[in-house]
């Protein structure tokens, strides 16, 4: 094994892993050796990662693709895309939890790693969540009270939304609110999906601080959904991928943004 194959964290290798896999449709133990340089071992763990995610289904020998179209595993493919850069970023979004406070956390992947970093987390206060996979990370394993957003189940089986959902959040009073969307540009974000984005436009007005975590990946982006302007955002939290173009414009408009190196 390479000192380079050692190096990557298993969150890159389950993430070549799938990649593979899509392409490829079936992969044997030995394949995965190849692609990665590591053991036998390492390869069956790799494997057992995915199936255990739903992205993958095991075989005699290896695994075989899931259909990357299905409700389900179209979530799960976006919790490995660019994983390394979602747990870099939430790393630093953590400085802005509140030691006793209320803080929400959107349906997107993002805020599912920023989830699972908070348990074990010292402080308390309560967790507000549109996201169905945040809520089972964050039972009994954590100091924090976690809230479920009562409504319809989104079309990636995760969200929650629908009426039932915005008269839930109606009264809620956010300390810090934490966010991401599919894409942004110098005016706005955006999402591609209505489930999530209505909830988000609800309580952005009404948060102590607002804290949008977001890949620079989707800096120039449109989707069909308006979130919202730079000025319902205090902390922008992205790589040091996005243009400094963009930088000066966003921060011009009262937005603080946070760098974070890759």
């Amino acid at each position: 094994m390479s000192k380079s194959s050692r190096s990557l964290s298993r969150k890159v290798r389950n993430d070549r892993v799938f990649r593979a896999l899509l392409e490829r449709k079936t992969m044997s133990v030995a394949d995965i050796q190849d692609l990665l340089g590591v053991s036998a071992m390492t390869a069956r763990r790799c494997l057992d990662d995915l199936h255990h995610d739903g992205l993958a289904r095991r075989i005699h020998g290896g695994a075989t693709a899931v259909d990357p179209w299905g409700r389900q595993s179209v979530f799960q493919q976006r919790l490995l895309h660019r994983s390394e850069i979602k747990t870099a970023l939430v790393g630093r979004a953590l400085e802005h939890v509140p030691e006793n406070g209320s803080i929400f956390l959107d349906a997107g992947t993002t805020c599912l790693e920023l989830a699972k970093q908070l348990n074990g987390r010292h402080g308390s206060g309560v967790i507000i969540t549109d996201s169905i996979a945040a809520a089972l990370e964050m039972r009994g394993k954590s100091n924090f009270k976690t809230i479920l957003i009562g409504g319809e189940i989104g079309e990636d089986g995760n969200a929650i939304g629908g009426s039932l959902a915005a008269d839930f959040v109606s009264n809620f009073s956010i300390d810090v609110l934490f966010f991401s969307a599919s894409a942004f540009n110098d005016q706005r974000l955006e999402n591609s999906v209505l489930t999530g984005t209505f909830i988000k436009k609800l309580l952005l007005p009404k948060a102590g601080k607002t804290v949008c975590i977001i890949d620079s990946v989707k800096y120039g982006r449109q989707r069909c959904f308006r979130v919202c302007g730079w000025e319902h955002v205090d902390v922008l939290i992205t790589d040091t991928g996005l243009p400094h173009a963009a930088r000066k414009s966003i921060q011009e408009q009262g937005v603080e943004i946070v760098l974070v190196g890759i």
